[in-house]
């Protein structure tokens, strides 16, 4: 089945579906307790299965394979859940103090907004190679001007352009990631 699959066969992949998906739910339901997310999951792994077919040639067992998958699927998600829960727990703990002071709404919600901020300028930053990012940090936290810092490191001005350049378009990326407003 797995050699019929790998050369694209739609009939091979029907059969594996139509014989599967039913006992993958409810392996999959076992595990993450809810039937919605139990046929995503299984939905997810069929589509990968058919994503990745030409890679499934040397498969022996593609019965295996598939509780293999789900399994593996299944505790991913259990791990994407609780990750999430523990982000959201310490997201609420940390606008207890602002609520209990009487901030405002719009306080908090600028107040955790400009903490995301940071938070993913000091990923970048830890991305950083090291002389790059000491370049950055003259810059922005000690305010010196492109010569100050070509001096203090024996770099050339144009050097200290170059280095600068490339971390904020790394700065600037990541935060093209990320949706400001999110509370609007």
């Amino acid at each position: 089945m797995a050699k019929e699959l790998s050369e694209g066969r739609i009939e091979a992949f029907e059969y594996l579906f139509n014989r599967y998906y039913t006992p993958l739910c409810a392996y999959a339901r076992k595990y993450l307790k809810d039937r919605d997310a139990a046929e995503d999951a299984v939905c997810s792994l069929f589509l990968h299965l058919w994503e990745s077919r030409a890679t499934l040639v040397n498969v022996c067992s593609m019965e295996s394979y598939l509780i293999v998958s789900i399994h593996n699927t299944c505790l991913n998600k259990i791990r994407e859940t609780v990750s999430r829960n523990k982000r959201n727990e310490i997201f609420f703990k940390s606008i207890v103090p602002y609520q209990e002071q009487g901030a405002s709404s719009e306080y908090i919600e600028n107040k955790i907004e400009q903490d995301i901020i940071s938070g993913i300028i000091k990923n970048v930053y830890s991305t950083l190679p090291d002389k790059c990012r000491k370049i950055l940090i003259l810059r922005r936290e000690n305010g010196l001007s492109y010569k100050e810092i070509a001096e203090q490191l024996n770099i050339s001005v144009g050097t200290v352009k170059t280095q600068l350049s490339r971390a904020n378009n790394k700065i600037k990326k990541a935060l093209k990631n990320y949706t400001f407003g999110f509370f609007i």
